[in-house]
């Protein structure tokens, strides 16, 4: 979420470091969707649960057609019209997930405007 122009991400094991067109190739959407990406499949490592049943795959194909995660939920009712294999399970784990892939993205976002005092 925070990678744009002038910041990219260092993966340290690997030796990487991936700009905005990068983080496409790695996580198959923007970085401004990341948040979103995690609130639909989570993050075991960072304890974040995500929806049920919605893994990486599926996650990527909803962003990439919709949008957002707010986008997904909005338009539920067009989840059968995608080419996608099990979409009225997929639809059926959104709707019990609704308030897991919301707080899951809130986990996932980053705080940037914390107050802090200075001397």
């Amino acid at each position: 979420q925070l990678v744009g122009p002038r910041t990219t991400l260092y993966d340290y094991a690997k030796g990487e470091s991936y700009d905005e067109a990068g983080i496409v190739q790695k996580l198959g959407v923007k970085p401004s969707q990341v948040t979103d990406l995690l609130g639909l499949m989570g993050d075991a490592v960072d304890c974040i649960p995500g929806v049920k049943g919605i893994g990486q795959k599926h996650a990527t194909a909803l962003l990439r057609h919709f949008g957002s995660l707010d986008d997904v939920y909005t338009r539920l009712d067009e989840l059968d019209k995608l080419p996608m294999r099990g979409s009225a399970g997929i639809c059926k784990n959104l709707v019990a997930g609704k308030d897991i892939a919301f707080l899951s993205r809130k986990l996932a976002t980053l705080v940037c405007n914390v107050p802090m005092k200075t001397k």
